[in-house]
């Protein structure tokens, strides 16, 4: 049907023309020259629906100048009454009733003017869906689709082989008559094959077929990473988001690869914005491990970047540092005030199938309710660093530190760069409690850390760890003069206000309202190296 359509459309214009044509050879002047012209609201008249046409003649009276006719008689014929029939209304308009699919000739002639050229009208009758074409032939997965005909911006559902395809709802594009078209993103697992899709009352098998390329679109990015400008937005109508796409591929690993990797770099970042980065897989818990990190060297291992940040693996200074964290099926890293420069995203994984990445100008979280604190930005210890050097940031323990701050996403992190004063070693004391009440049902678990600033071809120094149940946390270290990491992480993945102090000696008081519920049992971990817990 889309391929009839076409050639009856063309067929319908070429007798409009050849009539206009045969008129003009009659005439022996270029002056006083008698035509009719067709116009409705629409090209297009579902079947059973009215549409009504209305003709007007004129006389061209010198060229580039006509002049309508008032009153004109006009006749009304139809080419083919099987697809649309004609009910004269009055003299100059008539109701044309849909009841076949397909393209029909709606003629008016002027029957009082010999010779005049006659108009024909194409009129499309449709059922309130059809599909004329999808485009283009070959996809890759990420990529899109877009569907062109009739009531298109009616589907809610379409499917390939296998997968559902991802409305880009801002693609929409209606036109008269419900012309329009409407673009979906390919993602795995669909095949090659004809798409199937569905609106309130009919379902369509498109007549075109789609190949789909089983890789998506940023392949190959697994020794070298794929660049992603975020330095505009690809949607006009939202100008926060820089990059989106919903259908990205793990793909088949070679038989002799045990691991996949997916690896992108952002560019474009503009310094001092605040950007959220999103990566979600919500079928593949505890299958892939993902993180943020700075860039890497495209010769050297990706598992050793300056800083990562996400799925529990992280790096400071080209050092790796691994936390204990529930498994998550998804990674959202907020960052404050970003540095300029390029940020890698790494994802290593052990199935295939699919997942979606986002980049959102703007600091973002998953509790609207918890939202950045003071010391952000400190999501690694590169950030950490640089509020060291901020004296309103500083944390100096000539005096106790003592603040309530926020995991303000899940599986969030706090680097916090402290120094220890003095000439000889110092007993120092380490606390965290929650802050304000706890949801029972997903309760936050934070975790205390303490590192040595790492040293280049030194192993990381974790100078002690507090690893318990809920988030009290209580530690002791004796440390020598000197600066250190705090590092606070949530077990749970829960979005959680804490508190946190610091202080030299054998306690620190933490701010009011913290909510001490115990002294800490040695459940998950605690340990300290050259102190006691």
């Amino acid at each position: 049907m889309r391929h009839s359509a076409p050639r009856a459309l063309l067929r319908a214009l070429a007798t409009g023309a050849l009539g206009l044509l045969a008129a003009c050879s009659n005439t022996t002047e270029a002056v006083d020259q008698t035509f009719v012209t067709i116009n409705a609201v629409s090209p297009v008249v579902l079947r059973g629906d009215q549409l009504e046409l209305t003709a007007s003649v004129w006389i061209r009276s010198a060229p580039g100048d006509s002049v309508e006719v008032p009153n004109a008689e006009l006749m009304w014929t139809t080419d083919d009454p099987t697809l649309a029939t004609l009910t004269p209304k009055d003299n100059r308009t008539a109701i044309a009733t849909g009841v076949n699919s397909g393209i029909v000739g709606i003629h008016a002639v002027a029957t009082g003017f010999q010779g005049a050229a006659q108009a024909v009208f194409p009129l499309r009758v449709s059922n309130p869906l059809e599909i004329d074409s999808m485009r283009p032939a070959t996809v890759r997965y990420g990529e899109k689709i877009t569907m062109y005909g009739v009531g298109v911006n009616t589907l809610f559902f379409a499917a390939m082989q296998g997968a559902t395809l991802l409305p880009d709802t801002f693609s929409v594009a209606a036109g008269a008559g419900g012309v329009g078209q409407l673009s979906f993103w390919v993602p795995p697992p669909a095949t090659s094959g004809h798409a199937v899709v569905l609106s309130p009352g009919q379902i369509v098998v498109a007549s075109d077929s789609t190949t789909v390329v089983r890789r998506d679109l940023y392949e190959p990015n697994e020794s070298a990473p794929s660049l992603i400008d975020i330095s505009a937005t690809p949607f006009p109508t939202l100008p926060a988001v820089r990059f989106y796409n919903p259908a990205l591929a793990f793909e088949d690993r070679l038989r002799a690869d045990s691991l996949g990797v997916d690896w992108y770099r952002f560019t474009g970042a503009s310094a001092g914005s605040d950007l959220t980065f999103i990566f979600q897989a919500p079928t593949f818990k505890n299958a892939h491990l993902t993180f943020l990190a700075s860039p890497v060297n495209s010769a050297d291992s990706v598992s050793q970047p300056g800083w990562t940040i996400g799925s529990g693996l992280y790096a400071c200074k080209n050092h790796s540092f691994k936390v204990e964290e529930q498994p998550a099926d998804s990674l959202i890293i907020a960052l404050k005030n970003v540095p300029a420069g390029n940020m890698d995203l790494i994802s290593l994984f052990f199935v295939t199938g699919r997942y979606g990445m986002a980049v959102v100008q703007g600091y973002l979280t998953s509790n609207p309710s918890i939202g950045a604190d003071r010391l952000e930005e400190n999501d690694n210890c590169e950030f950490a660093d640089r509020n060291f050097a901020d004296p309103a940031k500083r944390v100096d323990l000539t005096a106790t530190f003592s603040d309530t701050l926020t995991i303000d996403n899940p599986h969030d992190v706090d680097w916090i760069r402290f120094r220890v004063p003095g000439l000889v070693p110092q007993l120092v004391t380490f606390q965290t409690a929650p802050r304000g009440a706890v949801d029972a049902n997903r309760p936050g678990d934070v975790d205390l850390y303490v590192l040595g600033i790492p040293v280049a071809g030194s192993p990381l120094d974790v100078r002690g760890s507090s690893r318990t149940a809920g988030s009290t946390e209580a530690m002791t270290l004796v440390l020598d003069p000197g600066d250190y990491y705090m590092v606070v992480t949530d077990f749970a993945g829960t979005p959680t206000r804490y508190s946190l102090c610091a202080a030299v000696g054998a306690s620190c008081s933490l701010p009011a309202g913290s909510m001490i519920s115990r002294v800490p049992a040695l459940s998950r971990d605690a340990v300290g190296r050259g102190g006691v817990k």
